[in-house]
């Protein structure tokens, strides 16, 4: 993976319209640090826990053990289900729909690559706040360690709006499990963040 956009040196930015494809309920009005740990007790290593940095825990994500990349679903802390994650078996790598709920075909948005390398994707989605639709960037580093969501194009210095940073742990690397920390500006749907995160760790995992 590449990218020549710097993610680290790019500080976030608040939308002036909110960013909202899932529920207004998952947008804040200042700035949240979300941890994703890949459960270790998981055999499948598809199921995830995000909390904050206090351990306050805000959705959950599962897989199916035997349908490996098929389908996520993540929830909220309710565990009701908000979206589920499709990998797009039959197309290129890179290729996900996020559908509403845990089942059925409405789709929330998709994510694509954009170049052969793997290190830029698009994701379209339909905007609640503005009620149009709305364009997103997904652009990784080079190590496939970060990655930076863009409202709109990243090369053409739209502004970054979340930032998914790999946390090294000692004990998650022994079992071949992934954390992350995801920081996400106000104004920004959170769950689509964490959704887009999930992706990040499988697009990763596809690149490994």
């Amino acid at each position: 993976m590449g990218s020549n956009v710097s993610i680290n040196s790019n500080q976030l930015s608040t939308p002036r319209n909110p960013i909202v494809a899932t529920d207004n309920r998952f947008i804040y009005q200042q700035p949240i640090f979300l941890s994703l740990r890949e459960k270790i007790a998981s055999w499948s290593g598809d199921d995830f826990a995000i909390s904050d940095l206090h351990g306050t825990p805000f959705f959950k994500c599962s897989g199916r053990v035997f349908s490996f990349r098929e389908k996520k679903v993540l929830y909220d802390v309710y565990m009701v289900p908000i979206f589920n994650i499709k990998h797009e078996l039959f197309s290129m790598r890179g290729r996900y729909k996020i559908i509403y709920g845990d089942k059925g075909d409405r789709v929330l948005a998709s994510v694509d690559p954009i170049n052969a390398f793997g290190s830029h994707f698009s994701i379209n989605f339909y905007n609640l706040a503005t009620g149009r639709n709305d364009y997103l960037e997904l652009a990784c580093d080079f190590m496939g360690s970060k990655c930076g969501i863009f409202h709109g194009k990243a090369k053409e210095g739209a502004p970054m709006i979340c930032r998914i940073n790999k946390k090294y742990d000692a004990k998650n690397f022994f079992w071949g499990k992934q954390n992350y920390v995801v920081e996400i500006s106000p104004n920004v749907d959170a769950a689509l963040m964490v959704g887009l995160g999930i992706i990040f760790d499988e697009i990763k995992n596809d690149s490994d």
